[in-house]
């Protein structure tokens, strides 16, 4: 089977299609928890770096583990819903979130040694916590897991990945622009800028977990050889 990046975003459309309903809700739910990160972030800046440190750490742990929870039952219910897990098998949300955290530290260690190392991680990985959710599978069994079934696909990936962020990051520069750089991150929340830009930032939410959801649908069901190797 050919795996193009159309084949990739057209299953994750379908995908929205589908569950537009929850994708929203997890989007708009998750776009809540950075907007609520922004705004203690910016109790802190007129503290002493010794004091908003150790706030500025808790804020982040904090949202981080938010967001995850959030992450971690809708994926679940999403892949439930599409017939790509076992009710039966109970999932793995501890492993869940170490694998998001692995993930993001590996691809950012990897983006500052060098920008390919990070997106090849990215993509490695990309499918691993789903197989948590799905199959019940360890933090090193999802990884491999996941490092199996992209093998190949990587190239497709990429494409469909970079055609995504454009949906989404062309709006938002624009709105960044029209606002101005600088005074961006100090809009008020709910305002109208600061409602699009929340907005925005869940419109992202629900494109990526739509998306995950349709490579794990057709990368866990496809075992071509054949396919061009991207690695």
């Amino acid at each position: 089977m050919a795996i193009s990046a159309g084949t990739l975003i057209g299953a994750g459309w379908e995908v929205l299609q589908r569950r537009w309903r929850l994708l929203a809700l997890a989007g708009l739910l998750v776009a809540l928890v950075q907007a609520g990160q922004r705004v203690l972030d910016g109790y802190t800046t007129n503290q002493p770096l010794t004091q908003a440190l150790p706030q500025l750490l808790f804020i982040t742990l904090l949202g981080a583990l938010l967001q995850n929870m959030i992450l971690a039952i809708v994926i679940r219910q999403l892949l439930l819903r599409e017939g790509l897990a076992d009710p039966d098998v109970p999932p793995r949300y501890g492993a869940f979130v170490l694998i998001n955290l692995l993930i993001i530290l590996a691809v950012w260690l990897g983006l500052v040694l060098l920008v390919v190392p990070g997106v090849l991680l990215l993509l490695r990985w990309f499918i691993a916590p789903a197989f948590t959710l799905s199959r019940g599978m360890s933090v090193m069994e999802a990884l491999a897991a996941s490092r199996e079934a992209t093998h190949g696909h990587r190239g497709a990936m990429l494409g469909a990945l970079l055609a995504l962020i454009a949906v989404w990051l062309v709006p938002y520069v624009l709105l960044m622009i029209g606002v101005g750089v600088l005074a961006f991150n100090t809009v008020p929340i709910l305002g109208g800028v600061g409602l699009a830009r929340l907005a925005l930032s869940g419109l992202a939410g629900s494109l990526s977990l739509a998306f995950g959801i349709g490579v794990f649908r057709t990368l866990v069901h496809d075992k071509d050889p054949l396919s061009e190797v991207f690695a």
